[in-house]
């Protein structure tokens, strides 16, 4: 029981010379830090910094010869007035490609599961082996819905392209 109790006082002791810094001291320790992290400046970037940025590894040139058909001092393309034409991109690769193509199989799928329940195949006995047909092909465009996104997954499309 004794050591218990010393070790309580013990406790009680060290816990009072061990202070926490007040909220004061934090706030001036951050206002510190701040105007150090000030005093460093920052670099604001604008659109065009962005934009000639992007063009900079098109304008360098791993070799001194100057490009076809024109002279090394004046730089080849459009004139003034004229935005310069984006360099041609694999149509694989770009967001509208892959909306077309889910539209398509989802408008196929719609069109499928609303023939499935017009009335000729749902309560016409006859209808049987039509609404089979109906049934194998909305299969299968659900399928070529999923082939679809798996595909894209294997290129590296964003998901948010193939919903």
């Amino acid at each position: 029981m004794k050591r218990l109790v010393w070790a309580l006082a013990v406790l009680c002791v060290t816990a009072s010379l061990v202070s926490a810094q007040s909220l004061a001291e934090v706030a001036k320790k951050e206002k510190e830090r701040r105007k150090k992290v000030d005093a460093h400046g920052k670099t604001a970037f604008t659109e065009k910094d962005l934009r000639e940025g992007s063009r900079l590894p098109e304008t360098r040139s791993s070799t001194s010869t100057p490009p076809p058909g024109g002279t090394a001092g004046t730089p080849e393309g459009p004139s003034a007035g004229e935005t310069p034409a984006e360099p041609e991109q694999d149509p694989t690769k770009t967001q509208p490609y892959w909306r077309e193509r889910v539209a398509a199989v989802n408008k196929k799928i719609q069109d499928l599961e609303a023939k499935l329940q017009s009335p000729e195949l749902t309560t016409d006995p006859r209808g049987a082996s039509r609404r089979q047909a109906a049934e194998r092909d909305l299969a299968q465009a659900r399928n070529e819905k999923q082939a679809i996104a798996d595909e894209a997954r294997r290129k590296g499309v964003p998901p948010g392209w193939v919903r």
